[in-house]
This record gives C-alpha cells, sequence and structure tokens, in this order.
C-alpha cells in the first residue's frame, strides 16, 4: 500500500465543531485559555488558565463526530503556570496513569491526580540561591520513568519513582544556552 498524503480543500472556512467556556472566577474577569492538551486516550483536556488555574473538560463521546465537553474540575495552583503535560498513557479509565506534570513559578515540579487535583509527588529543582525553578519545558521518555526538565542553561533528570530527591543536572554548553 502506497503513502498519500492528506488532501484538504482551503477554499472555505472549516466548520466550528467545539467551543467552550471557562469557569467564571469572579476575581479575575478576564480570565482566558493559554494553552489546552488532550490526554492520551481523548477522554478529557486540560486547559492552563491565566488565572493560575487548570481546567479539566472531560469529553464524553470520543467516537463523536459533534465534540460536546463538560468543564469537571479547576484545580486553583499558588502561582503563575509556566508549562504543563501529561502523563504518558494518561486516560480517565486508568486511575493510576490519570495525571499531569505541572511547572509553577517558585515550587517545585508537582505531578496532580487529574481526577482531583491532589499532590502525588514534587521534583524539586533548586538554584544556588536557594529559590524553586519553574522549568519552562517538560517532558517524559518513552518509559515514561524519567521527567526532564529544561530551564535557562540546564536540564534536570528526575527518576520518577523517586520523588522529592534532586534529579542529576545537564549544564548546557555555553553556545547551546538562551540567549
Amino acid at each position: 500500500m502506497e503513502w498519500k498524503p492528506a488532501q484538504f480543500d482551503v477554499s472555505y472556512p472549516p466548520d466550528l465543531v467545539l467551543t467552550n467556556n471557562l469557569d467564571v472566577d469572579p476575581d479575575f474577569a478576564d480570565n482566558f485559555a493559554c494553552c489546552a492538551r488532550w490526554c492520551a486516550d481523548g477522554s478529557s483536556f486540560l486547559v492552563q488558565c491565566e488565572n493560575r488555574s487548570f481546567q479539566r473538560f472531560n469529553n464524553p463521546d470520543v467516537q463523536s463526530t459533534q465534540l460536546s465537553a463538560h468543564h469537571k474540575r479547576t484545580f486553583s495552583q499558588s502561582s503563575a503556570v509556566v508549562n504543563f503535560a501529561w502523563y504518558p498513557g494518561a486516560s480517565s479509565n486508568n486511575a493510576p496513569a490519570y495525571c499531569f506534570v505541572a511547572s509553577v513559578r517558585d515550587c517545585p515540579v508537582k505531578l496532580l491526580d487529574a481526577s482531583d487535583g491532589r499532590l502525588r509527588a514534587s521534583y524539586p529543582i533548586i538554584d544556588h540561591r536557594e529559590r524553586f525553578i519553574a522549568p519552562h519545558s517538560l517532558a517524559f521518555n518513552l518509559t515514561a520513568d524519567k521527567l526532564y526538565c529544561g530551564f535557562e542553561d540546564a536540564i534536570e533528570i528526575f527518576d520518577i519513582q523517586q520523588p522529592g530527591e534532586i534529579g542529576s543536572r545537564l549544564r548546557l554548553p555555553r553556545k547551546a544556552r538562551m540567549a
């Protein structure tokens, strides 16, 4: 079988498939979504909001062409959210894997339960002034046993099975550092 690239007709605007409203925050009237990411099985997605929170939406019918997502939970954070990533294989049908990591300013990296927002584990990145660093990039390895956290001049690698422990730091060469 020969692979053929997808064909798209861009002569007319696309159909609107899904719209959602964020949960109302009376203390932050101008709240908006910064980014959203689907979990691995497509049963829910997480929205990072400007008001220092995550909002989880569930999609009751993954097979449907007309998506109808419903707001389920809001997880408020103590400070500004920098980034987040779903745990590989996250599924609402698999409670142990239904979680995500979050990078929040002035806090250790948090592994949060996606069903209720409780803290499962934390992974501290501490600078030379003994302050927490919030990484800008978060990624898991293919076997989901290591967490890679990228920040200004290094990458911190954590063993997921060892929460609370200091990770191993890989310094970036001078030329590869961000300007």
